[in-house]
């Protein structure tokens, strides 16, 4: 018995010298000042939105590259098939490119699609004024349902399945444990 304790903790310790040893890719964020005329023809939607939802910073992430849903309310539409709320895909930290604002905050947003998605990033936004005081003009756009789930509750889904399992490793510990 105790032959298996030692080769088990022998193995943990390997597992984790790996992990630690293991390269992992490094991210960082570098955005050029911005061209308002580049945005707006390099990207294939455009809007300016105050920002209602984004989630949780505190929430186990794997890397800052993790994508994750922003949800905006549009004011005006400039380009593409823009959706009020528009649910826009993007790094969940800024050291990622991914969006960096508050709740609440307000921008011009280009946003490109990807697998059925609107994507977007730090590097995609400006003040609104960009859009709101440009020579671009505004087009319709549609009033969609909210997300089904909102992140919030994605996450505390996931929080909840963590726990199971957990909970369930515990529990077979136990009932496997030797008795002395």
């Amino acid at each position: 018995m105790r032959e298996t304790a030692t080769r088990i903790a022998a193995m943990a310790v390997a597992v984790l010298a790996i992990m630690i040893t293991s390269p992992s890719p490094a991210y960082g964020c570098s955005c050029i000042e911005p061209d308002l005329e580049q945005l707006f023809s390099g990207h294939e939607g455009a809007f300016v939105g105050t920002l209602i939802e984004r989630p949780p910073l505190d929430e186990g992430f794997v890397n800052s590259a993790d994508l994750v849903p922003y949800v905006f309310e549009v004011e005006a539409a400039y380009k593409g098939e823009v959706t009020n709320p528009m649910t826009v895909m993007s790094a969940v930290s800024g050291a990622s490119c991914g969006l960096e604002m508050p709740e609440g905050a307000s921008a011009s947003v280009f946003v490109w699609s990807e697998g059925g998605e609107w994507h977007g990033g730090l590097c995609s936004t400006m003040g609104p004024e960009a859009l709101l005081d440009g020579p671009f003009q505004t087009v319709e756009f549609a009033e969609a349902e909210p997300p089904a789930g909102t992140s919030v509750a994605r996450w505390a889904l996931a929080g909840l399945g963590i726990a199971g399992a957990a909970a369930a490793g515990i529990a077979y510990q136990r009932r496997n444990r030797p008795t002395t």
